[in-house]
């Protein structure tokens, strides 16, 4: 993210046209050598901050261009806007965690609803193909084709073979051929 996103100067700065205050409380990092001509410099050809961090380690942030610093020790970063930050990542992922326990509290029902809401869209253009390749008489997308419209009416889905009322009786609707299915769909009510 760049500097100036934060309201940061730019770490191309120099430091001295920064208006601020470096941390008075840092302490120098073992092992670095001041008198060195580029005491930030480690042996990877990294610049790494030369303070000390509160766990007793060398700080690892960058240095700046202008410091043997990092931003933080240098005293450029705004700490109430990392918090602030912070907290708002923290309170998102609380949200989500609550919303996916909500979720599991309401059962595979809710998810599936849940599921089947964000990809409506979709879903309809199935539905809609599925009834107009029915219409042609192609037997598989009939029979794809019934559930939906048994949840759509209300109906419970049901184990077993699907029956078609005809004044011949019940035929059930896995034994017709393309051409008696065809027929029955195009046939006047």
């Amino acid at each position: 993210m760049p500097s100036d996103a934060l309201d940061m100067p730019s770490t191309s700065e120099p430091l001295e046209s920064v208006p601020a205050e470096p941390l008075a409380a840092w302490t120098l990092a073992p092992g670095v050598d001041l008198d060195s001509e580029d005491p930030a410099l480690v042996a990877e050809g990294k610049r790494i901050c030369i303070a000390l961090t509160k766990a007793g380690a060398r700080c690892s942030a960058p240095a700046l261009t202008a410091a043997n610093l990092c931003s933080a020790h240098a005293g450029r970063l705004d700490a109430r806007r990392g918090g602030q930050a912070r907290a708002e990542k923290l309170r998102l992922g609380r949200e989500d965690a609550e919303k996916r326990a909500a979720d599991a509290r309401l059962g595979t029902r809710a998810i599936v609803t849940a599921a089947l809401a964000e990809k409506h869209e979709q879903i309809r253009l199935a539905i809609h193909g599925l009834a107009d390749r029915a219409a042609d008489g192609d037997r598989a997308a009939a029979l794809a084709l019934i559930p939906w419209i048994n949840q759509g009416l209300g109906m419970p889905a049901t184990s077993g073979s699907v029956e078609v009322h005809t004044p011949e009786g019940a035929l059930p609707l896995d034994a017709l051929d393309t051409a008696s299915l065809r027929a029955l769909l195009h046939a006047s009510p």
